[in-house]
């Protein structure tokens, strides 16, 4: 049976030829609803992420010929995807720019080994040129080694002992706006390689494959919780979480992902959809009008309502704070059958922050200095 795709609700991403950044996270999780029967794996993926300039890699140990049978039922594309990897015994893993499909015990250390090789960089005043990003793309049927030369050549390194680089043949690829560790990391971890930086110069030495060291973070609790309750229900969520008391705050060693998790765990309980008990599936929001008349309400209770009536807000509380937005700001608004867009401008504005929306999906960014 041949392959059967059907896209919905796909916008045009625009003159550049990948997605990055900001444009990167939003079509990554953009709902849509695609059908694929007895298709070949290599063709589904190019589909789903080439074809619609996102930067999609398969890692060399997956099977790109063999047969696959998958369906999106209007549900971001990133979800979707990660449920079709499970299906194939991987993981995905979305950095800032490339997502990435792989073995579970090579892709959960991805993002945690790309960003303590970076801090490891950042250490040292004569590896701070290669934070610069840069687009590394080979054809079909080129060689690792190659590939690792053009990183080379692109961030100026020098590479030791590279005959040592297992000989392969890749299918064509693109890392769109990557930083020499993401280069280097989305490459070598498909060989079961690292790599060390030496003492002097731009020089590396690969490696076999160690998984990162964990990362460190404190945390203090909020509002009501202590140190104690946190601990225990931190631990009940992630068992394999390392957690120590030390003071009034909590060190937590691990990946980047588990940090990512505790931020949003204490941002107050965004990033999770709460649907109405009783009645029809909510009316999606750009169906919607709004009327309100308010004064000194919070931003947070006014998205916490629009949960509540089953929207998903999703909101990076610790980068919204680092732009000075606070979502605990009063505000006094009054708007009447405004739509959801209208409505979230009333609201936001006022704290300079912007919402995309997408489906039930209400995504809260820091306006840009500009506007």
């Amino acid at each position: 049976m041949t392959a059967v795709l059907l896209l919905l609700l796909l916008t045009t991403i625009g003159a550049e030829p990948w997605a990055t950044g900001p444009k990167c996270a939003t079509e990554w999780n953009r709902s849509l609803t695609a059908v694929f029967e007895n298709a070949e794996l290599r063709s589904v993926l190019k589909q789903l992420g080439p074809d619609r300039q996102l930067a999609l890699v398969l890692d060399r140990r997956i099977d790109p010929n063999q047969t696959v049978t998958f369906s999106l039922q209007q549900e971001p594309l990133l979800k979707g995807l990660s449920r079709f990897a499970d299906t194939l015994h991987a993981e995905l893993v979305l950095t800032e720019n490339v997502a990435y499909i792989g073995p579970g015990d090579r892709a959960r250390w991805l993002r945690t080994a790309i960003a303590q090789a970076e801090t490891t960089m950042a250490a040292n005043a004569t590896r701070r040129p290669l934070a610069m990003r840069k687009t590394i793309a080979w054809d079909d049927l080129t060689t690792p080694r190659e590939i690792l030369e053009q990183i080379a050549t692109a961030f100026n390194l020098q590479m030791e002992n590279l005959d040592k680089v297992p000989h392969d043949l890749w299918a064509g690829a693109t890392f769109p706006n990557v930083t020499a560790c993401e280069a280097l990391t989305l490459v070598l971890i498909q060989l079961d390689r690292g790599w060390m930086w030496q003492p002097q110069g731009r020089r590396i030495t690969f490696a076999p494959w160690q998984p990162p060291e964990l990362i460190e973070r404190a945390y203090q609790p909020r509002g009501k919780t202590t140190v104690a309750s946190l601990i225990e229900d931190w631990h009940a969520r992630l068992p394999a979480l390392s957690l120590t008391a030390r003071d009034k705050e909590i060190v937590v060693r691990g990946r980047v992902e588990d940090h990512e998790q505790i931020s949003k765990w204490l941002a107050g309980g965004f990033n999770r959809i709460v649907a109405p008990k009783d009645g029809p599936p909510p009316t999606p929001l750009k169906q919607r009008r709004f009327t309100l008349n308010e004064k000194n309400v919070p931003v947070r209770a006014v998205l916490q309502e629009l949960e509540k009536s089953g929207a998903e807000i999703v909101a990076d509380e610790e980068a919204l704070k680092t732009a000075g937005v606070n979502l605990d700001q009063t505000i006094s608004i009054q708007v009447q059958k405004a739509t959801t867009e209208e409505f979230l401008k009333a609201v936001l504005d006022p704290v300079k922050a912007a919402a995309d929306v997408d489906g039930l999906t209400i995504t809260i960014r820091a306006k840009p200095a500009s506007q």
